[in-house]
């Protein structure tokens, strides 16, 4: 598949603490640049700025205030036992239904300007193949609204395929942190690193985080083992106070046979 090609790294903007066991931490920026990140030997981001033309953008902005009311909604969903307000609104177009902590979201009827993004996302993948035909839009009203540390592994996903990501709106922080176990490339590896203190030697991968400004008109790329080997979320931003759109598109396996 296309997108499973390797592409050598470039710097990331690096930051780390020592003050007390607890703010310890390395944190690598990943530069809003047109590149393949690799963070493991299995899994790799991939960043594409400047996705679409200004009409398509300005008319998906249009197209996302008709669902108004449907983003309003705010559902229910249980998470360890416990019931929440889903803190975002949420709309999925397309075909087939797609499920998490206990709630399934049924798609609408694809609008044009969505229609004419996924069809840009699918030539990326396929030219030959239909692989997405299932978006779900988040709507973070403002930086109040969030999504928790999580992973897309269920079961109803096709794991051969990335999960394809296009940021509308405000710019906000997403966060990635690797899994227990999870190996990282030697270009993280702080084990092998030249350029840090020596108490980062033996440093624990699980306080190592990635963090990528999505800007409006992005597209991530979430792809190889991405859903195994780390977590990824976008956390409350109080200086935030404009909207923004992210359309996550999902190769459900009844889409992929």
């Amino acid at each position: 598949m296309v997108l499973s090609t390797a592409i050598d790294m470039h710097p990331f903007e690096t930051s780390y603490s020592s003050k007390g066991a607890k703010r310890e931490y390395i944190r690598y920026k990943i530069n809003g640049v047109s590149d393949m990140q690799n963070l493991t030997d299995n899994s790799y981001v991939l960043i594409l700025p400047d996705f679409l033309t200004t009409p398509v953008c300005q008319g998906l902005q249009r197209e996302m205030g008709d669902y108004h009311d449907t983003f309003n909604e705010r559902p229910t969903v249980k998470v360890f036992g416990k019931e929440y307000k889903v803190p975002r609104g949420q709309v999925a177009f397309g075909d087939g239904l797609y499920s998490y902590s206990n709630l399934t979201v049924e798609a609408q009827p694809m609008p044009k300007y969505t229609t004419s993004l996924t069809h840009n996302i699918n030539c990326m993948v396929d030219k030959d193949k239909v692989i997405y035909n299932f978006v779900l839009v988040n709507e973070y009203k403002n930086g109040q609204d969030k999504v928790g540390k999580h992973t897309d592994d269920e079961r109803s996903l096709d794991p051969h395929y990335p999960i394809m990501s296009y940021s509308l709106g405000a710019t906000r922080r997403f966060i990635i942190r690797p899994s227990r176990g999870t190996k990282l490339h030697s270009h993280f590896a702080p084990s092998t690193s030249k350029t840090v203190p020596l108490w980062l030697k033996k440093f624990p991968t699980e306080k190592v985080t990635f963090e990528i400004a999505l800007e409006n008109n992005m597209l991530m790329t979430m792809g190889g083992a991405f859903q195994k080997e780390f977590t990824h979320e976008v956390p409350r931003e109080s200086h935030v106070h404009k909207p923004r759109w992210n359309f996550t598109f999902r190769a459900l396996h009844s889409n992929t046979k």
